[in-house]
């Protein structure tokens, strides 16, 4: 009956709203900004991948140090390390 077509053009809105990126919803992703403003925390002795600056690779490594600028010290597991390295230097192993 009509209830059902109305339910079902209510539901067609709804999907048209979120494939078109309008949709108001708690489970949606942060934008690009928001994310890039959440700072990466890490803790002693966990395994990271850091960005080692001579060269620009990613290294596997450990948090030696967290600094209270919130850089972080790092001791890569082939026995370099690198001080005072930004989180954006720094992402989390696995």
């Amino acid at each position: 009956g009509a209830a059902a077509v109305e339910a079902a053009a209510e539901q067609e809105a709804v999907e048209v709203a979120v494939a078109e990126g309008e949709a108001e919803d708690s489970d949606e992703l942060p934008s690009y900004e928001e994310a890039e403003a959440v700072v990466a925390e890490f803790n002693v002795g966990q395994k990271v991948l850091g960005c080692f600056d001579a060269n620009d690779e990613w290294y596997p490594g450990t948090i030696a140090v967290c600094n209270d600028d919130g850089t972080y010290d790092v001791a890569y597991d082939d026995g370099d390390s690198e001080t005072n390295k930004p989180p954006s230097r720094i992402q989390a192993a696995g």
